[in-house]
């Protein structure tokens, strides 16, 4: 149980650490699935073999294009992990996190929820010419590009965000050791206090339009690192802005499990608004009283972050955007934009990662190749040569309503999803496959749905 200063340390700064809770022969067991997972010429003691791409639940790419990021959530490589009763026991039945998560709520909470095995792998000293700029070396000089070795120097930390899905707390816990500059997790404590009354809803991504002035204040700000020894658990605010750091130590990665954890009554709270008053439905907490502030006030700004720099690094991003990088500010298009009555369309090549019911882009994986999507006679859904999910209530609402799909290549897996809340409740109005050309009525599919009360569960 959490003392009355860890309360308060909570309520301030949004985050509290719980040391050595888990057990260090499941968290071995939990690491050596992640290197299970890894490629086959990955070995423990060579890290000049941790090269080449790694294909994970959102892409297939270069360690250095994604940040040294890797998740596996599920799929052939990292199996049922909601279901392994060794990962389990590391926090979703382990009483030690348990107990202090329905201390800080004052409630009964749900099944806890393992989203997935996440690690952060060193990033490279020096990497090619060629894999720096990928197709835009000329394949006359590609030969000699790839015996050109340059410092890696671009490597900033990923974008900072909150969740887009509906928790109250998101557990890390630490599998290996996190030292400072090591893969940590970076928070902006005290972001949570000014970031939750910027929604419509207490638990879904839904901002009101004074957020994003919000978010773009704050993560201007210097983040802070929490460094952790193997074993330990991280609780923290599910409004927190957080991110993962850049991992510059080159001797081993940094590997953490993440399990998000709901009140038994999050469901109903799905439909209510927020008020200034983050603690209003955490009835472990909101009795006491805080009087020490936002530990927002603390923050300095980011000399990273100044505006002056955000055309120079984005224009960096853009020399060293190489075919297979992972599309900034794209992957969570769906989590981050939705909003109920939205009607989603969204494509992909692989059937496999298709079956997922989710709105991110790991499962829309539709690249450079022909096909194209119009409603009615207007082209929609591509940016550069890839095909991205899109929402089409503006034109149902412009009167159109027939989407019209073709296909000069393989078969392609098509869906459209119609937004309610709670999110996880919404309808999967068609989901199949295109192999020439698809046309779809998708008012006649939802005033269907609409009139039997009922679509195909999107979970």
């Amino acid at each position: 149980m959490l003392t009355e200063e860890q309360c308060a340390f909570f309520m301030r700064k949004g985050y509290v650490v719980l040391s050595g809770v888990m057990d260090r022969g499941a968290c071995d067991y939990a690491s050596a699935k992640i290197w299970s997972c890894m490629p086959d010429h990955f070995r423990h003691d060579e890290p000049k073999s941790w090269s080449g791409p790694i294909e994970d639940c959102r892409t297939t790419c270069e360690l250095f294009h994604r940040r040294g990021h890797v998740k596996f959530q599920k799929g052939e490589k990292a199996g049922r992990i909601g279901l392994d009763p060794r990962l389990l026991s590391l926090i979703s039945r382990n009483a030690a996190v348990t107990e202090v998560v329905r201390q800080l709520l004052g409630k009964e909470i749900e099944t806890p929820r393992v989203r997935g095995l996440y690690s952060v792998w060193p990033m490279p000293a020096s990497v090619t010419l060629l894999q720096l700029f990928a197709e835009k070396v000329p394949r006359p000089l590609r030969r000699i590009s790839h015996a050109i070795r340059v410092p890696y120097l671009f490597c900033s930390p990923s974008p900072p965000h909150i969740e887009g899905h509906p928790m109250h707390i998101v557990a890390v816990g630490y599998l290996t050791d996190a030292p400072q500059n090591g893969g940590a997790l970076l928070v902006w404590p005290g972001s949570h206090c000014d970031l939750y009354p910027q929604f419509r809803s207490t638990m879904e991504h839904l901002p009101v339009p004074g957020y994003q002035a919000s978010f773009d204040r704050i993560a201007r700000m210097r983040p802070v690192q929490i460094t952790g020894k193997a074993g330990d658990v991280i609780l923290f605010h599910h409004r927190l802005m957080h991110a993962a750091s850049v991992h510059r130590r080159r001797n081993k990665p940094r590997h953490a499990i993440f399990v998000d954890f709901s009140s038994s009554d999050a469901r109903d709270l799905v439909h209510q608004q927020p008020t200034a008053d983050v603690w209003e439905h955490w009835d472990g907490l909101k009795a006491r009283q805080s009087n020490n502030g936002s530990a927002l006030a603390d923050l300095k700004p980011a000399f990273w972050r100044r505006k002056q720099f955000d055309g120079l690094f984005k224009a960096l991003r853009g020399l060293c955007g190489g075919k297979g990088k992972v599309p900034s500010g794209i992957y969570y298009v769906g989590a981050r934009s939705r909003a109920p009555g939205d009607v989603w369309v969204l494509m992909s090549d692989d059937e496999a990662g298709f079956a997922s019911n989710a709105l991110e882009t790991n499962t829309n994986r539709v690249w450079c190749r022909s096909v194209s999507a119009q409603m009615g006679s207007k082209p929609i859904g591509r940016q550069g040569g890839k095909v991205t999910p899109f929402n089409v209530r503006p034109y149902l609402e412009a009167g159109e309503s027939i989407l019209k799909v073709t296909n000069d290549g393989p078969p392609l897996f098509l869906r459209v999803v119609e937004l309610s809340l709670p999110f996880h409740e919404s309808r999967v109005l068609f989901r199949g496959a295109v192999t020439s050309e698809t046309t779809i009525d998708i008012a006649s599919l939802r005033d269907h749905a609409q009139a039997e009360g009922k679509g195909l569960q999107y979970a």
